[in-house]
């Protein structure tokens, strides 16, 4: 502990070096970047179920590309009869909530994605991650990034595009706590660039516009999801 007092200069010195190690060049693909991070690897997919049962049939959906990518794959959820349903077309699912039980096994990686942004008690999530992670592995978690330039102005606007279900959205200070707290270490957060299709002009403006404000502002604005990275410390 470097101070009791968690506002002391040198406690919040600490964080902002955690923080600085931590930040990474953003990244145009999500799904993309976790299919990488995934191969070769025993890895966990919590949350496999995506908003609604017919994602599963795009081309991007995630556990479908890590289990493709992955050594192996169990994925959990919290709807039974989705779970079931996968199960039945192959998958190795398991009906179970990460935030109170934990499968047999040890993992490589764990995946959260878009997934921690919904649970009541997020800090169970990193506790339940040092129960199964082997030694050198790691949690990635992606969740809306709060500091998104349009969820800002929505904000203001008293809109929201976020789903209605979300309770939290978190920033990387959030994230290093609450992995702290478990002995873990935030080593890598990064947003995600989003470069797909643009249908509206106010959507090519802003693309336009992009180059020009990334050389005066903090790439993250732009980035309406972050990519969170979370190892067990020393």
């Amino acid at each position: 502990m470097v101070s009791a007092d968690p506002n002391s200069p040198e406690a919040l010195r600490l964080v902002h070096q955690v923080l600085d190690r931590a930040r990474s060049p953003a990244v145009p693909n999500r799904v993309g970047y976790l299919e990488a991070l995934a191969s070769g690897k025993d890895v966990l997919d919590v949350g496999v179920v995506d908003h609604c049962p017919r994602a599963q049939h795009r081309s991007d959906w995630l556990h479908d590309r890590i289990v493709r990518t992955a050594k192996s794959v169990l994925g959990l959820d919290v709807l039974a009869s989705e779970v079931e349903r996968l199960g039945h077309e192959g998958y190795q699912v398991r009906l179970m909530d990460f935030t109170d039980a934990v499968p047999e096994g040890n993992y490589d990686l764990i995946v959260c994605g878009e997934v921690i942004e919904h649970v009541p008690s997020p800090q169970k999530i990193f506790r339940s991650a040092t129960r199964v992670l082997r030694p050198g592995g790691r949690i990635v978690l992606t969740t809306p990034n709060p500091y998104f330039t349009r969820r800002i102005f929505d904000s203001i606007r008293h809109v929201s595009r976020d789903s209605a279900d979300h309770v939290a959205l978190f920033s990387p200070w959030n994230i290093a706590e609450m992995a702290s707290r478990e002995g873990m270490m935030l080593v890598s957060y990064r947003g995600v660039l989003d470069s797909g299709k643009i249908s509206t002009f106010r959507g090519y403006m802003s693309s336009w516009l992009r180059p020009i404000w990334l050389r005066f502002l903090p790439p993250e604005m732009f980035c309406e999801t972050m990519i969170y990275e979370c190892v067990i410390g020393d």
